[in-house]
């Protein structure tokens, strides 16, 4: 049973997020570590690239920004490593490392001055 109404509804205001799965602390003996991050200027926009301390292992990111007070989030495949703003600079950055047990470690959060 579809109804494409529902399906778009639900889509479009209550799930207009992406979401990380549940976390499984039992499983892991430790947290992922904070990430490093660098913002930087372009003439296209900005680029932020990222690595994580000790070759830590990474499921995926959790990337959060916010533009023009509106917070947006993304979640992006462990093999990621930079990624490029083009549209309009975000005025705060935060990227999360997650683990393949879905657990979070610290937030690394970087504020643009403007």
């Amino acid at each position: 049973m579809r109804n494409g109404a529902l399906d778009a509804a639900l889509q479009r205001e209550v799930y207009s997020e992406p979401a990380l799965i549940p976390a499984t602390p039992w499983l892991a003996r430790s947290s992922p570590p904070r990430p490093e991050i660098r913002l930087r200027s372009e003439r296209e926009g900005m680029m932020l690239d990222w690595t994580v301390p000790n070759g830590a292992a990474v499921q995926t990111w959790l990337l959060q920004t916010q533009t023009r007070g509106k917070w947006t989030t993304q979640v992006l495949a462990g093999t990621e490593r930079s990624m490029r703003f083009t549209q309009a600079r975000p005025e705060v950055v935060a990227l999360t490392c997650v683990d393949r047990f879905g657990n979070a470690g610290p937030a690394c959060v970087v504020e643009q001055k403007n």
